[in-house]
This record gives C-alpha cells, sequence and structure tokens, in this order.
C-alpha cells in the first residue's frame, strides 16, 4: 500500500490548460520569446499549439478569434521589435557558419523555420568546409589511414552539402592552410 502512495505521488498531476485570452497570449508570446529566438512562422505555431490545446479543453471559445487575436499580437511584436524575421535569418547564418554548415544545409533549415534563403553568402562555403573538416576530423585531420579514404571524405563532405569541386579543392591542403581559411 504504501508503495502505491509513493508511486501515485510521482505521478505529475496534470494541470487544465488555461483559458486563451488577450492577456494571456501575451504574457505566453513574450515568456517564449525570453526564452528562444523565433521567427514569425515559428512563433505562430508554438502559440497556435497553446491555442489548440486550451480549444480542445474548453470547446466554449472561438478557434477563429483566438487567432486573431494571435495575429494582432505577432504585429504588436514586430512592431516591437520583438520578432525580426530579417534579424532572426541573419543570426542564425552567423551562428550556422560558425559551426561549419554549407550553404545548401543553412538554406534547408531557414525553409523549415518558415524564412527565406537570400541572406546566405554562398562564398562562405570554404571557411565553413574547413570548418566543418576540423570538427569531423576530415582531410588532414584524420587519425587513421581508413579515416583518410578518399571516398569516405568526399561522400561526408557530399552529405554535409558541400559541392564536389569545392570537397576536391580543400581535400590535399595542410592543416595550417585549413586553420588560415577557418579563421578568415
Amino acid at each position: 500500500m504504501h508503495q502505491d502512495n509513493a508511486s501515485a505521488a510521482k505521478i505529475k498531476k496534470r494541470r487544465d490548460p488555461p483559458r486563451i485570452t488577450e492577456k494571456y497570449l501575451a504574457n505566453a508570446g513574450a515568456a517564449y520569446l525570453q526564452r528562444f529566438a523565433a521567427s514569425k512562422s515559428r512563433f505562430r505555431q508554438v502559440m497556435m499549439r497553446k491555442i489548440d490545446r486550451s480549444w480542445r479543453f474548453y470547446k466554449d471559445f472561438d478557434k477563429a478569434d483566438a487567432a486573431r487575436l494571435l495575429d494582432a499580437l505577432i504585429e504588436k511584436f514586430e512592431g516591437l521589435g520583438y520578432l525580426n524575421d530579417q534579424a532572426y535569418s541573419e543570426a542564425y547564418v552567423r551562428s550556422a557558419r560558425a559551426r561549419g554548415l554549407s550553404s545548401r544545409s543553412i538554406a534547408v533549415k531557414l525553409k523549415t523555420r518558415g524564412l527565406g534563403d537570400n541572406n546566405i553568402d554562398r562564398g562562405e562555403d570554404e571557411r565553413a568546409a574547413a570548418i566543418f573538416m576540423r570538427k569531423r576530423r576530415l582531410g588532414p585531420y584524420a587519425r587513421t589511414e581508413r579515416e583518410k579514404e578518399s571516398t569516405r571524405y568526399f561522400a561526408t563532405m557530399a552529405r554535409a552539402g558541400f559541392a564536389y569541386d569545392l570537397a576536391r579543392r580543400l581535400q590535399p591542403k595542410t592543416i595550417e592552410e585549413l586553420e588560415d581559411l577557418a579563421r578568415d
């Protein structure tokens, strides 16, 4: 009997979702944006999940009215500068480049976030490839002969979204040359 009470206490009690009001949406939206950077599209997805959850529980409010409240909130947050797709995509591209992501993979990730790929400087791929090679121990960074196999190298670079010509150009470079590229 004691064990049943202990296991019952461990079960998290589910709370009813809050009712959707203009004030609730504003507070929940501000709290979300304090924790996470988001595009308008992503912010809309997150807030619509809150609206859907509340609607499934209460059913006594119009979902369309809640969506209109959300649209007004998004406009308000845009005006205040909390939501800025241009700044978000520029920051994401800078971060992705520093992590060694290719233009192709950045473009795909931006599209999944509801953004275009117009902020991507395709000329940065050489620097990103040098960073990627260091992180994945490719080319001169490889520790064993098996890791140095060219077919594995080219396959890894291709899966990461780097062009074959770029991979072919970077393969014979030394560690020092790649480090210089990564710093630029």
